[in-house]
């Protein structure tokens, strides 16, 4: 049996090295389905001219002090799935440090593809996207990596740990020391309202519950960048209240 938690465990590894960088570069992809494309609102237009801005100075070189101020920059990114259909088109936006910014669209707009590709999750087709000022095809996902949270939109859980278990997991791979991760975890749980199900396994949560607990593994290192997609689907209206007020705070 322990034989074959190794084996298992390296196996994981080799999976993980070859395919940690495979959301680098381009995607060959071809359009070849048009979308009906609807007219963009005007703040839209407002957002990606002041985009294009940033970019046009960075070019310039006298982008210096202002770079900083943006934790993510997307100019012209698209992604076409080999169907042909492009889910994302010639997508452009920043967002500043600090700041609160949302994806909002009806089913099948290309939010969590849009998502997906600034999360390393996806390749893109084209376009240029900067992380921490750094190209996404440059970015370390180690030590930049651990600087980042994210709750997908599915949940992605170790059934058999319980609740303690999964924070202290996930604030290791953070690289929190033990008092920092103690700290955290009692605040996360408090206000997420975990604390009834510390030792209940994760399998064993309500839904709502398992969603909180995504979101406070997601939190436990308070990152740089949080991203979240649909977090509180599922979450009571309260500990709904309790997240937002702890992302306002971060």
């Amino acid at each position: 049996m322990i034989a074959q938690g190794f084996v298992f465990f390296f196996l994981c590894v080799i999976w993980d090295v070859r395919n940690c960088n495979n959301f680098k570069g381009n995607d060959d992809n071809k359009k070849k389905v048009e979308r009906v494309q609807l007219p963009e609102e005007q703040d839209v237009i407002q957002h990606k001219n002041f985009t294009d801005g940033i970019y046009d100075l960075q070019n310039q070189g006298a982008s210096q002090g202002i770079n900083n101020n943006f934790q993510i920059k997307a100019k012209n990114i698209m992604k076409v799935y080999p169907d042909g259909v492009a889910a994302v088109n010639d997508n452009t936006f920043c967002v500043k440090q600090g700041e609160v910014f949302g994806l909002l669209g009806p089913n099948g707009a290309g939010k969590s593809t849009t998502f997906n590709m600034i999360t390393m999750d996806l390749k893109r087709t084209s376009g240029n996207i900067k992380i921490m000022d750094t190209q996404l095809d440059d970015l370390d996902i180690v030590t930049q990596g651990a600087k980042m949270g994210m709750v997908p939109q599915f949940n992605t859980l170790w059934e058999v740990l319980t609740v303690d278990e999964c924070i202290y997991f996930m604030g290791h791979i953070k690289g929190l020391s033990k008092q920092q991760l103690n700290s955290q975890k009692e605040l996360i749980k408090e206000t997420l309202d975990l604390g009834p199900f510390s030792k209940t396994r994760a399998g064993n949560l309500s839904g709502g519950n398992k969603r909180k607990l995504v979101c406070a593994m997601s939190l436990i290192a308070c990152p740089d960048i949080e991203f979240l997609d649909e977090p509180t689907t599922g979450v009571d209206p309260v500990s709904r209240r309790s997240l937002f007020k702890m992302l306002k705070s971060l």
